[in-house]
């Protein structure tokens, strides 16, 4: 559980930039300028609470705690403060806030003793150097905060000895055995099977063998060779045999055409003489 409340800036110890803000109300995560010495640095109120506010400067990754006004003029809504429930918040009692807010002065005044002493080349050094840095809100751990963490020792830990295998000493081992493994057993060469794929006469081994296999692979060239000529050649006799038969077809047709139309013509002309005749 986190207190939230509401307030009014005060130019008690601080000024903000801008006149015309002094009446606005401010809360948490809300961005401020406030003024310090003719210089403006900007901040971020990360608590509120009755008396005071932390102010989180981004350019010095400090805290400086600015009083806050919770008078009359806000109402009574404002004037009530928001209990909020969030995951991993920090719960505050009123007795670490009473003591929160005795240490806020003392923090307040060695900030103010800081920031007189830094020179101008360190705060532009620093804020080079800062403008690097992704910040995060300022947290605090209280007494009831801090997890309570169990140490085991040596003595406390057990170990599991149920999946543990046994390991053999050489006392177990028979020494008998031992007068098997001969040297001559040690020199035996490795199977075939094992040696892998190897050709039984390569020819990297006789460099004759490529003349022989060349001259292979010569004839072959001219036998295949060989034998698509011959292909082409019933091919193309083939073709020449059906067109010569459809040729005689053809001629045979034409003369037996003939034939009848010579027939015809000698048929009419006996007709014509025997006319003439009578």
């Amino acid at each position: 559980m986190q207190t939230r409340s509401r307030g009014k800036q005060l130019l008690k110890n601080f000024s903000v930039s801008d006149d015309s803000l002094n009446d606005v109300t401010y809360d948490i995560e809300d961005h401020i300028l406030i003024k310090w010495n003719d210089e403006m640095y900007p901040g971020k109120i990360t608590s509120i609470s009755a008396d005071a506010a932390l102010v989180k400067y981004e350019e010095y990754e400090n805290c400086i705690y600015l009083d806050l006004d919770l008078s009359s003029n806000l109402s009574e809504e404002e004037d009530v403060e928001e209990v909020i429930e969030e995951d991993d918040e920090i719960t505050y009692s009123s007795e670490s806030e009473e003591t929160m807010e005795t240490n806020w002065q003392d923090v307040t005044d060695q900030m103010k003793n800081i920031i007189e002493h830094i020179s101008d080349e360190v705060i532009v050094q620093h804020r080079t150097n800062i403008e690097k840095i992704n910040f995060t809100d300022h947290t605090y751990i209280g007494p009831s905060s801090v997890n309570e963490v169990e140490v085991v020792t040596e003595e406390d830990r057990v170990i599991d000895t149920s999946e543990a295998v046994e390991i053999p000493n050489d006392e177990n081992i028979n020494k008998a055995d031992w007068s098997k493994y001969t040297p001559a057993k040690l020199r035996t060469p490795i199977s075939k099977a094992l040696r892998g794929h190897v050709r039984p006469d390569p020819l990297r081994s006789k460099p004759g063998k490529w003349t022989s296999a060349k001259a292979e692979l010569v004839e072959l060239q001219k036998k295949c060779f060989l034998e698509e000529f011959q292909l082409k050649m019933r091919h193309l006799q083939e073709k020449h045999e059906k067109s010569l038969s459809l040729q005689e077809e053809e001629i045979r047709e034409r003369l037996r055409l003939l034939n009848e139309k010579h027939t015809l013509e000698r048929q009419i002309l006996m007709i014509q003489k025997s006319n003439l005749l009578k």
